[in-house]
């Protein structure tokens, strides 16, 4: 008789066990990687004048168009988007995977270049819808410099008037005060250079860089004090987080994998981004597009509040 009720307990674990591994597959495979999470953060600047309280950025990464991203999904984060009437949105890198393209056997150079060139392309028109009161701008990551076609995602991205930040900055002129958004290529790819990103910007003013991988944020904030803040991707929050940990990173992502940081005088914000890299799947880690919202020190009232 407690034979017969053993073998009943262990077959009612067996179908438990299966369902939550069900629940658990559905979930990591089906529902978190494409249903991004808006989060919202107040982020302080020393620097930034007090009629500029409240601007606005919609910061967006790691996009992975092509394989298991397709054109409804990111159209479907354009529109969420733009429904948070932005300030200022910014890409930061691996816009088109490097990896995983099919290529002819006989020529696999040209066709893997030939993919690139059109994906790239369709995610640049489909980006390009992006809405924003002082622009759209975007630097590349390390899968986007590491394709056959490294030139491409600049090219696309230029094509859909989207501003690529190549080793380069641009002064924003708001409300008579300005901002200066710098951007660099990939550090692990090691195209980036700062001093080029960098040159020329008044560090009395406030500074934001747009560096795809997070981890390069302890020398912007040693070499470059007058950087405000670091806006980075690259490491998906891990994609999967057990424990409150993620099991994986990447390179140049694993001390800041996700979130806001403190680094020196520099604040730092990674986000998880809104792709996925293989395996393609996502779990306590859903995508996300993140709304950052900056603070004057010197402003005696927000000009916005934050939604609830």
């Amino acid at each position: 008789m407690k034979k017969i009720h053993f073998s009943r307990l262990l077959r009612l674990l067996l179908l438990a066990s299966l369902a939550l591994l069900c629940i658990v597959s559905i979930d990591a495979f089906l529902y978190e990687p494409f249903h991004p999470q808006v989060t919202y953060h107040s982020i302080e600047l020393s620097k930034l004048p007090q009629s500029l309280d409240g601007l606005r950025i919609v910061h967006l990464s790691d996009l992975h168009y092509g394989q298991t991203i397709k054109d409804g999904y990111l159209q479907r984060v354009v529109c969420t988007v733009n429904a948070l009437h932005p300030d200022i949105v910014v890409i930061t890198g691996d816009m088109v995977p490097g990896y995983g393209v099919r290529t002819n056997p006989l020529s696999p150079k040209a066709t893997a270049r030939r993919i690139t060139i059109e994906r790239a392309n369709r995610c640049g028109r489909i980006m390009g819808g992006l809405r924003a009161n002082y622009g759209v701008y975007a630097v590349p990551g390390n899968h986007d410099e590491r394709t056959m076609a490294a030139d491409a995602v600049t090219n696309g991205f230029r094509a859909a008037k989207i501003v690529m930040l190549n080793n380069e900055n641009v002064l924003l002129s708001i409300h008579g005060q300005h901002l200066w958004l710098a951007g660099t290529r990939s550090a692990l790819a090691q195209n980036a250079d700062f001093g080029k990103a960098l040159a020329k910007v008044n560090p009395e003013e406030p500074v934001i860089l747009l560096a795809h991988e997070p981890d390069v944020a302890d020398r912007v904030a040693n070499e470059y004090p007058f950087v405000d803040l670091q806006l980075s991707g690259h490491s998906h929050g891990g994609q999967v987080r057990l424990f409150g940990a993620e099991p994986v990173l990447p390179t140049l992502g694993r001390k800041y994998p996700m979130g806001l940081y403190q680094v020196g005088q520099m604040a730092l914000y990674t986000t998880r981004g809104i792709g996925l890299v293989q395996p393609p799947m996502r779990l306590f880690c859903l995508p996300e597009i993140s709304v950052l919202t900056l603070k004057s020190r010197t402003a005696p009232h927000p000009v916005r509040s934050e939604p609830r």
